[in-house]
């Protein structure tokens, strides 16, 4: 499989780190300097948020697709997958486009999914 951690930190604009993470915390792909800090944190947030979704009685109560936190100078995108079992991470600065983020993430994820 490509480096899409390295992909990602080449072809985003203002992203500072990246990860792709199973749900059982086993790390797929990861960059940036902070990235590993801040995933171990995230981590925890992910699990409850799931733990939320099965509380709701999962598909009754659509699926959430991402989380999203920022303050005036960082922004953590966090996309779930959960068809397939895992999340992605993508620390921002504050400029960042999100929604061309969103789209690369997506495009990543395919790429995870195929191995390539």
């Amino acid at each position: 499989m490509e480096n899409i951690a390295a992909k990602a930190m080449e072809e985003i604009p203002y992203i500072t780190g990246y990860a792709a993470v199973k749900f059982n915390g086993e790390t797929i792909n990861m960059a940036g300097e902070d990235t590993g800090k801040i995933l171990n944190e995230v981590k925890s947030v992910v699990n409850s948020y799931i733990n939320i979704y099965h509380a709701l009685g999962e598909y009754a109560a659509g699926i959430p697709r991402e989380i999203l936190m920022n303050t005036t100078e960082v922004t953590l995108l966090i996309r779930l997958f959960y068809n397939h079992e895992f999340f992605q991470l993508a620390i921002l600065k504050k400029d960042a486009n999100l929604g061309y983020t969103r789209y690369m993430l997506h495009q990543y994820s395919k790429a995870i999914l195929t191995g390539v």
